[in-house]
């Protein structure tokens, strides 16, 4: 590990008592096996904003005072060149994916078509990035929580890093096929998807001073709404 990513972590506001690298990832490492036994153990199909809040607090509670924080006021987040919400319209964005997710949930029937939603759902949570820090750890614990909720719980290994983040740069234009059919390989599913392109809006959507409905939001999130 680095000292540049250890100069990251200290710059996001890491506990006093964690003085290095070292004693962060065994710490954060013992969070993540609370969080995915509690994920396995009690399986939640669609988290709602205050879930996610949860599972970071669980994750990182013994290495930022702030865990379980949304940003707030001055916390940016470019992440791979993709903005992040701001950090006035985070719960609206989390508050959207919990209700888009809701309905490509209720509309699967396959085991396809629940990769597809748990693939844009997982997408849609980074892209928000809620957090200063922990959003992948958080997002995959998350994921993880909701293939054991649709498609049974059991131990899963780590996704590969390199196919998951190129899925994820492929993502940011919307194309969401690589990220299902490496989900589809790891659950040991025979699926393979072309062409994947979820009929609501990745990215958050920036402030503009207008006000509008939560109603309104949705409507103007879904690809192709005039």
């Amino acid at each position: 590990m680095s000292t540049h990513l250890w100069s990251k972590i200290q710059a996001v506001g890491v506990s006093p008592n964690i003085t290095t690298l070292e004693k962060y990832e065994e710490i954060v490492t013992l969070g993540l096996i609370r969080a995915r036994l509690q994920a396995r153990a009690e399986p939640i199909v669609n988290p709602a904003a205050a879930v996610v809040a949860d599972y970071h607090r669980l994750i990182f509670e013994n290495v930022y005072p702030w865990a379980g924080q949304f940003r707030k006021l001055g916390e940016l987040s470019v992440v791979g060149g993709a903005v992040g919400a701001e950090w006035d319209r985070i719960g609206r964005e989390l508050d959207m994916l919990n209700w888009q997710a809701g309905e490509l949930l209720a509309q699967a029937r396959s085991e396809g078509d629940f990769l597809q939603s748990l693939a844009f759902t997982h997408v849609r949570f980074e892209r928000i990035h809620p957090f200063r820090d922990g959003n992948g750890r958080v997002g995959r614990v998350l994921l993880d929580g909701q293939l054991n909720a649709t498609l049974g719980p059991k131990v899963r290994p780590l996704l590969d890093r390199e196919r998951y983040l190129a899925a994820l740069r492929v993502a940011q234009q919307g194309e969401l096929a690589d990220m299902v059919n490496l989900l589809a390989q790891r659950e040991g599913i025979r699926y393979e998807e072309r062409h994947y392109v979820a009929p609501f809006r990745l990215a958050p959507f920036m402030s503009d001073g207008i006000e509008r409905s939560f109603e309104g939001d949705l409507l103007r999130s879904r690809l192709g709404a005039i």
